[in-house]
Order: structure tokens, then sequence, then C-alpha cells
């Protein structure tokens, strides 16, 4: 066991109530260990089996450091089902992928760069984090809002080319 900061668990307990509960009972001693890693500023990786609680992970970490969650994600159906997911506990979202139109996405880039708070959690697929030049633009704006970046389904990272 790490060695952590004692209100590292009353916040991740805090947010899994405030936000989470309906999931379940509890956060798992495996995820808090994640958790821990992640709001402690630790470059954190997690190999868990489907299933096995992943998301809920940097749901809880996300939340724990505020600001911006930017969350590279290959894979579009999954990160729709995700952001629903999110939106349906009260997080805000943003997303984009190829499968969203081209003049929702730059107008939904446009609000974003203009808005005066930004989402919890930024959805991107690693195409458009990679091909977007506007895309960058934007989240050069908000980067001292963004305190978590995960890459979901990592072990891609190899198809993406990146």
């Amino acid at each position: 066991m790490s060695n952590h900061s004692p209100g590292s668990d009353q916040l991740i307990d805090q947010i899994f109530n405030q936000y989470f509960s309906s999931i379940g009972p509890y956060v798992r001693a495996t995820q808090r260990e994640i958790i821990r890693s992640a709001i402690e500023g630790n470059n954190t990786l997690a190999l868990m089996p489907t299933g096995s609680g992943k998301s809920l992970c940097y749901w809880i970490s996300g939340l724990a450091l505020g600001g911006v969650t930017l969350v590279i994600f290959p894979q579009t159906a999954l990160m729709d089902e995700q952001a629903r997911k999110l939106e349906s506990h009260g997080c805000s979202v943003f997303m984009m992928h190829s499968g969203i139109d081209a003049r929702s996405q730059y107008q939904e880039l446009i609000d974003l760069y203009h808005a005066e708070s930004v989402p919890d959690f930024i959805f991107l697929s690693p195409e458009r984090l990679a091909t977007d030049g506007f895309v960058e633009f934007v989240l050069k704006k908000i980067k001292d809002q963004v305190n978590l970046v995960v890459i979901d389904e990592a072990h891609c990272i190899s198809q993406w080319g990146l």
C-alpha cells in the first residue's frame, strides 16, 4: 500500500457518493489505489480487464482534480456511451470524433473557445487530436484548466500511429 494523504480517501468517497453512488455500494480497493495515485499527481497506468471499472477510476480522479479531464478514446461508439453515462451522472462533457457532423464540431469548438466555463470531460478521438489544428488551437487556450489526461484503450496506441 502506498503512502497517501488521509484526505484522499475522503475525497474519493465524497465524489463517488455525490456522482456515482448508483453504480454500486463503494469504490473497490484496486480502483481506490489507481484514483489515489492519479489525484496525488503520479503518472498512472491501470491495466484492468473489461468490466472491472477502469472508467470510474478516471471519472473520480478527474472530478477530484477539478478542471478538465482530457480523454483520448479511439472507439467512437464507446466514447458516445461514456459521454452519455457521465452526463447522466451530472457531468458536463464535450466530445469530438469523426462520427459527428463537421459543421457541428466546428461550432462546438468555437463555443468551447469562447466559453466562460469548461466541461468536466473532453473526449477526443486520436485522429481528431492528431490532425485538427483548430482542436489544438482551442486546447492551447484551455491548457491551464486541463488537470488530467487519460488514454483509454491504450493497447490501441500502436494502431493510431502516434
